[in-house]
């Protein structure tokens, strides 16, 4: 059981012993003193506190609408019933007509408590659109009819037996037929709420005690209602009054429900806070921390207020701290963002060892291209070289025999006839060589069509 359970059990514990003080308060003031004027008063305004505090817990812990719509008529019911009979201690507590006649109103409850209460059981373990079926509405049907039966039992008397004396009636409610009706109705809707909530609860795959619980608790409901039947509902100075007990076992049902773990209820989340990966915390309006997770870090005043002026505040350990306006406070995360930064700081470690060994490579790729180049050339050099060797050997010959021819001084004046002859002979063969040279150059895409000349 955790901490809300428990507080739910404790609350359960604490209306119960103020409903006893109550009704202790108001056995002795009975007794003692008849005639007080503000026991009704107190008794009433008891009773509604009970009742008010219930429903606003039912209304912030039920989750699903269809439950609580319910579970709040009943509520509903519970105020009608508790101020018919403050009307009966204060306004009608001299006229027995009028109060006999309004006590018929108390039976109602035994009638619409049961019915919605079923309604509202039908939703356990349902989604939040949820919708009572048609069929389980048209129960309202006869539902009214017994409500109608018994506000005009006056005429009929199918509920309650006619009083012995007309001229002198009392407050003994005799039961008749219908009053019966109303117990066996009373006691098929206790029997199949208590079916459902266990089919449910070994459909949800709750524990043994979710079944024992819920129960436990509606034989206890029934044990309270039906042995009024036996005494004709007289006004005894019990310790707690007919359709309190009514009222309290109803609440008790619902309660047993939510500790089993059957009802759908919001227990303030205290074990998904605990448990958030996010370090959830909620602060309140003055700074003080009301709840948070089992890891999440320690905000210091300081920084709790540059958090709500900036929303996010960066941590020293890579961390972002968020903040969300709630009701009455501040609701304060984290997101952790290490790793994803020691990811990126890897991966800028790793781009930047990558980009200097793609400079590297870029490097050694223009070395071994400009080597392949230098290669390639040299072996278009050297072809070319092979097709003109014989014309460089001839040119070298001329060469050689004009070197000869000029061994020793050269000659003053016009060169002679052999001299011009040797000489054109070289030009010749030199621009040759050359053109022929260039003309494969281009050829082979060493050297532009425009250079060849």
């Amino acid at each position: 059981m955790n901490r809300a359970e428990r507080r739910g059990v404790i609350g359960v514990v604490l209306a119960f012993l103020v409903l006893l003080a109550m009704s202790a308060y108001r056995r002795d003031t009975l007794t003692r003193f008849p005639a007080d004027p503000v026991l009704p008063y107190v008794t009433y305004a008891t009773y509604v506190l009970l009742v008010s505090v219930w429903l606003a817990s039912i209304r912030l812990r039920v989750t699903q609408q269809s439950m609580r719509r319910f579970i709040m008529a009943e509520g509903m019911l519970m105020f009608c019933g508790v101020t018919v009979r403050f009307v009966q201690d204060t306004v009608l507590s001299g006229d027995i007509l009028l109060k006999r006649e309004s006590g018929y109103l108390l039976m109602i409850p035994l009638v619409l408590l049961p019915l919605l209460g079923w309604y509202a059981a039908l939703g356990l373990g349902q989604p939040d659109d949820y919708r009572t079926n048609p069929r389980w509405l048209s129960l309202a049907i006869p539902a009214l009819i017994l409500v109608a039966l018994i506000l005009t039992d006056g005429h009929h008397h199918l509920i309650f037996e006619p009083p012995a004396s007309d001229a002198k009636p009392d407050l003994l409610f005799h039961p008749n037929v219908g009053a019966y009706l109303i117990a066996a109705w009373y006691t098929l809707f206790i029997l199949l709420r208590l079916a459902w909530m266990i089919a449910c609860s070994r459909r949800l795959g709750a524990p043994h005690r979710g079944e024992v619980l819920p129960f436990v608790v509606s034989a206890c409901m029934f044990a309270v209602t039906i042995p009024y039947f036996s005494i004709s509902f007289a006004p005894v100075l019990d310790l707690v009054e007919f359709f309190a007990r009514i009222f309290f076992a109803e609440a008790m049902v619902w309660e047993s429900c939510a500790v089993a773990g059957i009802a759908p209820v919001n227990t303030g989340y205290e074990d998904v806070l605990h448990r958030s990966t996010i370090a959830l915390q909620i602060f309140d309006e003055d700074g003080n921390r009301y709840i948070g997770s089992a890891d999440a870090p320690t905000i210091l005043k300081h920084e709790l207020a540059y958090l709500i002026r900036h929303g996010t505040l960066d941590t020293d350990d890579g961390c972002e701290l968020h903040s969300k306006r709630i009701k009455g406070g501040w609701c304060v995360w984290q997101e952790d963002h290490s790793a994803i930064k020691a990811a990126a700081g890897e991966l800028g470690r790793k781009n930047e060892a990558l980009t200097q060994r793609g400079t590297l490579l870029a490097q050694e790729l223009r070395a071994r291209s400009n080597e392949e180049r230098v290669r390639s050339q040299s072996a278009i050099y050297d072809m070319v070289a092979r097709e003109v060797g014989v014309q460089l050997e001839q040119l070298n010959d001329l060469l050689h025999r004009v070197e000869l021819l000029y061994a020793g001084d050269p000659p003053e004046g016009p060169c002679s006839d052999r001299e011009a002859l040797l000489l054109d002979e070289i030009r010749d063969l030199g621009s040759l060589v050359k053109r022929h040279c260039m003309a494969r150059l281009v050829e082979l895409g060493e050297v532009g069509a425009g250079e060849g000349g």
